[in-house]
């Protein structure tokens, strides 16, 4: 398969969580870590990489690009407020990106989505991300990696993750996902739709995709996967059938990569698949104070609010 244009989102809106203080910035690309705005880190890591743009959306009332430093091929989108939901986010970036490059450009490209809070990601990482994706036919590809190399990288640190019978292990599910652009169109107004959909049920997909990323920490997790993802979609008899199938593997630790691909197929006409980063740094997103404090593999705790970009930001 060819090499495709690859453009990134970066998901850089809503607060901190509370535990960092009230000396903490009101907006979370812009916490302190290592002297520098975090959502830094990342963009750093873009632009030594080959993807060939990158869209940052940020909240409203956040001066962003004002604090940052980026090259020519970064763009800062705000977000309208209040702040939508993660998926309604992501929408917003597919109808920008459309407005900007149009459609058929769009849809010979892939797309990486990942949040501004995972200060350990590099170039190398997001091209291995790239490259393992290029062998893949998707519409829409979840990231994973195999629990040892967390706990490798990350000892004393604990992620939430499940037995995969045909990869031969236990992995956890990461938080940066790819989109084919061949799966956008856009209907008689412009707006961006998925496939043969309408722009309503394009909406109510990044809605449940805003649910399941909220309960990704959760033991709730898989549940609420059949919940949101497949249950309102798969009554019939032949659906029913499956979600059982599919849970009882869970249950016994036979799940497989391919149960997830046919409910999503089933449920959404999505062509879903995985892609084993061999990256963990992609799992180390900083969304609590006990990310960083307290545990072995960051060397230097987060003092937000005491070093002098803390104070230069905390009113931002």
């Amino acid at each position: 398969m060819a090499p495709r244009s690859v453009f990134a989102v970066v998901l850089a809106g809503g607060p901190p969580d509370p535990g960092f203080g009230p000396d903490a910035p009101r907006h979370r690309p812009l916490l302190p870590f290592r002297g520098r705005p975090i959502v830094t880190r990342v963009l750093d890591a873009l632009g030594g990489s080959r993807v060939a743009g990158t869209w940052v959306l940020h909240d409203g009332d956040c001066p962003l690009e004002g604090y940052v430093a980026a090259g020519p091929s970064t763009r800062f989108t705000p977000l309208p407020l209040p702040a939508p939901p993660i998926g309604e986010s992501v929408l917003l970036a597919f109808q920008g990106l459309v407005d900007t490059l149009g459609i058929e450009a769009v849809r010979r490209s892939r797309f990486l989505i990942l949040p501004c809070d995972q200060p350990f990601v590099t170039s190398a990482v997001i091209d291995r991300v790239i490259a393992r994706a290029e062998t893949r036919v998707f519409d829409f590809a979840y990231t994973i990696v195999a629990a040892d190399l967390l706990e490798a990288r990350y000892p004393g640190r604990r992620f939430r993750n499940y037995p995969v019978a045909d990869l031969g292990g236990r992995f956890a599910l990461q938080t940066a996902t790819m989109v084919d652009g061949g799966f956008l169109g856009v209907d008689a107004l412009g707006r961006v739709t998925f496939g043969d959909w309408g722009s309503r049920e394009a909406s109510a997909l990044f809605r449940t995709i805003s649910a399941l990323r909220d309960a990704r920490r959760s033991p709730w997790q898989v549940p609420h996967f059949f919940h949101e993802l497949v249950y309102r979609r798969l009554r019939g008899v032949g659906g029913v059938r499956l979600m059982v199938e599919t849970a009882a593997r869970f249950m016994v630790g036979r799940l497989r990569t391919v149960d997830a691909a046919r409910l999503t197929r089933a449920a959404y006409r999505i062509r879903v698949t995985h892609l084993d980063t061999g990256s963990p740094e992609l799992s180390a997103d900083i969304d609590r104070p006990e990310d960083l404090e307290g545990h072995p593999w960051h060397p230097a705790p987060l003092e937000a609010g005491t070093t002098a970009l803390g104070k230069a930001l905390r009113t931002v």
